[in-house]
C-alpha cells in the first residue's frame, strides 16, 4: 500500500507543474486513491497529503477536480487522527468530515504548497509525558517516572506560502478560487439598466419592443430573447424585465427547478401564478439560438457595466487578468463540468465576455 501511495504522490506532483495540470490523469489517480487505506505514517512518509493539496490549490484546476481532491482529503480526515496525548498513536475520527477541523492537525491540512514544491516542516513537541531518562524539547518535561512515550504532533508552520491565483474568479456563492468581492459579476445579480431607445445591437434588432425598457438583470434580457418574438406579449416582456434573475432563469430554462417559483408562492402569489402560466405555454426556443446567444449575452452584459458606475469600476479593477466564472456545473458560461468531468474544463464564455467588455470600456470603444 505504501508503494502505491508513494508512486501516486510522485505522479501527482509531476502532473501539477508551474500552475499547469493534466486534468485527465490527475482524475484517474484520485479515483484510484479512493480505495486506498491510509494512516498517519503513510501520509508522512509519502507526502501524499501534500500532493493532493497541490491539486486542490492549483489555480488552473477545474472545479470538478478540486472537488474530487477535497472529498478525498475529507475522507482521509475521517480515517486518520493524530493524538497529542497517546504517544502519537493513530485512531479513527468519529466526527463528520468538516467537524472540528482546527482541532485535528493532520498532514492533510498542514501541507502548504511552497514555492519549492516541498512539504512544510513538521515539528516534534514534548507534552510533558516523557520519561525521566528521555530528552525533552519543552520546559516542564519533568523527570517523573510515568514512563510515557514522547508525543509527536503536527504543528502548523508559522509562514505558509500562499498560492497565487493568476486570474479573477467569481461565482454567486462560495466555491474554490472564487473571490467574493466579484460575486456581482454573476448575471443573476440585480443591476438595473435601460436598453437604449435609439441604440443598435443584436438584442434590439431581434426584439425592438425592448427599446427604452429597464431590466433588473442580465439574465432577464438573455432568457427573454430565447423565444420567438411573435409569441411574446407585452406582459411577457415585463415579466422578464421587472423581476429577479432567478425568476428569469426559471422562465427561460428548460431544466430549472421549481425553487424560484415556490419561493414566491406565499410572498408574491400573483407573480407565482404568472410564472406557472408562462411555463405552461411551453413556448419554443428560437432555432438559431445557439448561434446568436453569445452576441445577445454580450449586449445585455454591456448595458450592465456601462450604466452602473460601481460595477464598471469593479470590472476595471481586474486590470489585465483573465476572468473566470468558477461555476462547478456550468460548462458553457463557466468553467465547470461537475457532472461530466471527462469533458475537462468548461469554455468560460461569461468570463471571456467580461474581459472583452472591460477592454472595450478601457479603450472607449463602442461595443453594441
Amino acid at each position: 500500500m505504501s508503494y502505491i501511495a508513494e508512486r501516486s504522490a510522485k505522479l501527482l506532483k509531476e502532473l501539477v507543474q508551474d500552475s499547469h495540470i493534466d486534468e485527465a490523469r490527475c482524475t484517474a489517480v484520485l479515483d484510484r486513491l479512493q480505495s486506498l487505506p491510509v494512516d498517519y505514517d503513510m501520509l508522512k512518509a509519502t507526502q501524499l497529503g501534500h500532493a493532493v493539496n497541490a491539486v486542490r490549490k492549483c489555480p488552473t484546476a477545474s472545479a470538478s477536480l478540486v472537488m474530487k481532491a477535497t472529498e478525498l482529503r475529507d475522507k482521509w480526515k475521517e480515517m486518520v487522527k493524530v493524538s497529542g496525548s497517546d504517544g502519537g498513536k493513530k485512531k479513527a475520527v468519529g466526527a463528520a468530515p468538516h467537524e472540528n477541523d482546527d482541532m485535528v492537525p493532520t498532514l492533510l491540512d498542514n501541507a502548504a504548497v511552497g514555492a519549492g514544491g516541498r512539504l512544510t516542516q513538521v515539528s516534534k513537541v514534548d507534552d510533558g509525558s516523557s520519561s525521566g531518562g528521555g530528552s525533552s524539547s519543552s520546559s516542564g518535561g519533568g523527570g517523573g517516572g510515568g514512563g510515557g512515550a514522547k508525543a509527536t504532533r503536527l504543528t502548523p508552520t508559522p509562514t505558509h506560502t500562499a498560492v497565487t491565483v493568476d486570474y479573477v474568479g467569481f461565482y454567486k456563492r462560495k466555491v474554490p478560487n472564487a473571490d467574493r468581492r466579484f460575486k456581482n459579476f454573476c448575471n443573476l445579480y440585480t443591476a438595473p439598466y435601460v436598453v437604449p431607445a435609439d441604440g443598435t445591437g443584436n438584442a434590439i434588432s431581434l426584439l425592438p419592443a425592448i427599446c427604452g425598457m429597464q431590466f433588473q438583470t442580465v439574465e432577464g434580457g438573455y432568457q427573454l430573447l430565447k423565444f420567438i418574438p411573435a409569441n411574446l406579449t407585452g406582459d411577457d416582456i415585463k415579466l422578464f424585465a421587472k423581476n429577479s434573475g432567478a425568476v428569469a432563469f426559471f422562465l427561460g430554462s428548460s431544466n430549472a427547478s421549481m425553487f424560484a417559483a415556490n419561493m414566491n408562492k406565499k410572498s408574491n402569489p400573483e407573480l407565482y401564478t404568472k410564472m406557472l402560466a408562462f411555463k405552461a405555454r411551453k413556448l419554443p426556443v428560437r432555432e438559431d439560438w445557439d448561434i446568436i446567444k453569445v452576441d445577445i449575452m454580450q449586449d445585455f452584459m454591456t448595458y450592465k457595466y456601462t450604466q452602473n458606475k460601481k460595477l464598471k469600476k469593479l470590472l476595471l479593477s481586474t486590470g489585465s487578468k483573465p476572468i473566470v466564472e468558477r461555476s462547478p456545473t456550468d460548462a458553457i458560461w463557466g468553467d465547470g463540468n461537475q457532472h461530466k468531468p471527462e469533458l475537462g474544463p468548461g469554455t468560460n464564455l461569461a468570463g471571456k465576455l467580461l474581459v472583452k467588455i472591460r477592454d472595450s470600456i478601457r479603450r472607449g470603444a463602442t461595443i453594441v
